[in-house]
């Protein structure tokens, strides 16, 4: 199926404010348009909540195109939110965007030479997180680096249960004993817990551990800071279990420990994650819009730091979970740095919490090899776009998201007509020569034919033949003949079948992509459960996003 392509035309936000939203400053009811589709369709705040994906290959005007009018309408709308970077240019896109929206001063940079400073350890204990919630958030860091280890089995779950025993317990006496958790006290916790039973009752381990100092000043605290069965607890596993394990074993775990816990002993993640905090997510809720400046193409330890915002911020919209409060946004071009297992389970209750997640990236095959290429990745990604509701394809020659496309579109019953014709002659003769005395003439024509029909098909057939004799004799016989045969036939029909509405070369050959040659215009396919068609063909203007 072939589409027709769009008009040039400016593309309209419709930010139908009431009164109360003025006052308040942001959009709240769910009905409220956000983005004017077309002339009859709109996306909405209620919309935006279930999700969305855009899907485009490099040069297909996905982030300048439906991106920044999507961006842009929110801004409009009063949305806070948080913007993941995976390239350089992030922040000065964000920029362009706040000032076109007049929304500059609620911009928020986070970034190495930048004063925003954000302890999430402590910070997560703050907010009540139990010292397991913490150790998942260190466990989410480090799987953005080997996103397959999350679904690990066997002795390597062995080796993450272990550890993770080892960091919550250590995290309990620091918490407890300083009401703050910095990393690399937390080290020194691990470092110095006792090697055997016997050294945890010597007194001059007792003197000379950290380990031990901190389990005292919590004992003494008693339960400012942490429960003081919590603490016991914490004390008995180091001395009765983790003393006892074997050598080689006590060593391994804390190894495949401090794999990840030294990650943060140094450079940028130190200096930013693990001391002090003057900025945390929830100044999204009141309309800031954090930028984490921390390009996620440029190394590892900026995708762990995106990762960690990440995190952060859905656990504090979850937190929050008031779907009447002022709207926010999950914002990542280049998605595939940042997706994981947990924002399948986020989005899942992200329309409660008034959340948008807008993940734009190239195709289903970068999100598949970005978290493993493995069949769990397989079924993660399949589950995090059944979450994401709205979907926006552009230009893109990638087979694998053409397909889930057109599948997405569906099929519809269409007629195809087929035509056949057929014909057919042949010509024969023959001599012979006999001493009989006779002589004859003899002519046939034989001509036949027939036709049929009915709604569906018909066919029609001609058949026409001739056969001419001649003999003669005087003493002597000779005879000669000739025959030819002609046929011609002629069938057709209609038969139904189901075919896809949107073929999926269309995603390939003909959404233009804003170059100079299309007049900047932007073409996409939106899929939306608030558009009653399978599908709605959109322009989207390069020069007038606002």
């Amino acid at each position: 199926m072939l589409l027709q392509l769009g008009k040039k035309k400016k593309q309209q936000l419709v930010t139908a404010i009431t009164s109360a939203e003025k006052s308040q400053g942001y959009l709240s009811a769910p009905t409220s348009p956000l983005l004017q589709y077309s002339r009859y369709h709109a996306l909405t705040l209620r919309q935006s909540y279930e999700g969305i994906q855009v899907f485009g290959g490099t040069g297909s005007g996905k982030t300048s195109g439906s991106g920044a009018h999507i961006a842009r309408s929110m801004l409009h709308a009063g949305y806070g939110g948080l913007v993941l970077c995976a390239k350089e240019e992030e922040m000065d896109v964000w920029i362009e965007h706040a000032q076109a929206a007049g929304r500059e001063n609620d911009l928020l940079r986070f970034g190495q030479d930048s004063p925003a400073r954000f302890n999430f350890i402590s910070y997560e204990l703050a907010k009540g997180a139990s010292p397991f919630d913490v150790a998942e958030v260190i466990e989410n860091a480090r799987d953005a680096l080997d996103p397959a280890a999350g679904g690990a089995g066997g002795d390597g779950k062995y080796w993450r249960d272990a550890g993770k025993d080892v960091l919550v317990n250590a995290m309990i006496l620091l918490y407890g004993s300083t009401g703050n958790c910095v990393l690399s006290e937390l080290n020194r916790i691990i470092a110095t817990a006792p090697q055997s039973s016997e050294e945890a009752m010597d007194s001059e381990w007792q003197l000379s551990s950290p380990m031990f100092a901190h389990y005292a000043s919590a004992e003494d605290l008693n339960g400012k800071y942490v429960d003081p069965r919590d603490v016991d607890t914490a004390a008995d596993y180091f001395i009765y279990q983790f003393a006892r394990l074997g050598d080689r074993t006590r060593s391994s775990i804390v190894q495949n420990l401090m794999t990840t816990l030294n990650r943060f002993n140094y450079g940028m993640l130190r200096e930013l994650f693990t001391e002090e905090t003057n900025l945390v997510p929830e100044l999204c809720q009141e309309g800031s819009i954090i930028v984490i400046d921390l390009p996620a193409k440029q190394g590892d330890d900026n995708r762990i730091a995106n990762h960690i915002w990440k995190y952060a911020f859905q656990r504090a919209a979850s937190r929050k979970a008031d779907k009447h409060s002022r709207p926010m946004f999950l914002w990542a071009d280049e998605s595939q740095y940042f997706l994981n297992e947990k924002d399948v389970l986020f989005q899942s209750t992200a329309r409660s919490a008034a959340v948008s997640t807008v993940y734009l990236t190239q195709s289903i095959d970068m999100y598949k090899h970005a978290i493993g290429g493995t069949e769990r990745a397989m079924t993660t990604t399949n589950a995090m776009l059944g979450n994401l509701r709205t979907h926006v394809f552009h230009a893109n020659e990638n087979v694998t998201t053409n397909h889930y496309a057109a599948e997405m579109i569906g099929k519809e019953l269409v007629w195809r007509k087929n035509k056949s014709h057929g014909r057919n002659a042949s010509k024969s003769k023959n001599q012979s020569w006999s001493s009989s005395s006779n002589k004859s003439l003899a002519i046939a024509k034989m001509r036949g034919g027939g036709h049929t029909s009915n709604e569906q098909g018909g066919s029609w057939s001609s058949n026409w033949s001739k056969s001419e004799t001649n003999s003669s004799s005087a003493g002597s016989t000779s005879g000669s003949g000739t025959g030819s045969t002609y046929g011609e036939a002629e069938n057709f029909g209609e038969s139904e079948q189901k075919d896809y509405r949107v073929e999926p070369d269309v995603f390939a050959n003909q959404l233009r992509s804003g170059n100079v040659d299309d007049d900047f215009l932007v073409d996409a396919i939106v899929v939306s459960p608030e558009i009653p068609e399978p599908y709605l063909f959109v322009t989207f203007d390069q020069r007038h996003p606002s």
